[in-house]
């Protein structure tokens, strides 16, 4: 069962991601330049089962970043390498929200979430 519930909450979150920054999206890629990454801040909602949703303040990360191919001669070999740059978050902190839950033995429930703060470009070798 919390299982289902927990696909369930992600679904809705999709969901709910879909239907508020499918615009939000569109014109931030519209102004994004290389090298660019953008905190979209966004409301989910956490569900739990026999409590109350409530809704937080998260954010995604949006925009392009810059990536590099170079090579160069080792032991009479060009080697090539490839450096992409990924928008991701650069900051997360972790907060613990309360719901409340009648009728359960316990009326509160506390939730741990890691939340995005801050997006910036983060460069990695493993380019896909």
């Amino acid at each position: 069962m919390k299982y289902l519930i927990h696909i369930f909450s992600i679904i809705i979150t999709m969901f709910l991601l879909t239907k508020i920054s499918a615009r939000s999206i569109r014109d931030l890629s519209a102004q994004s330049t290389p090298g660019s990454c953008q905190t979209l801040r966004f409301n989910r909602t956490i569900i739990v089962n026999g409590c109350q949703p409530i809704t937080i303040s998260d954010a995604m990360c949006l925009g392009t970043c810059s990536s590099k191919v170079y090579s160069k001669i080792v032991n009479l070999t060009a080697v090539t390498t490839h450096i992409c740059s990924y928008c991701l978050p650069a900051e997360r902190k972790e907060h613990t929200f309360i719901l409340d839950c009648p009728g359960r033995k316990k009326s509160k429930k506390y939730k741990k979430e890691k939340i995005t703060t801050r997006c910036a470009c983060s460069e990695s070798k493993r380019c896909t």
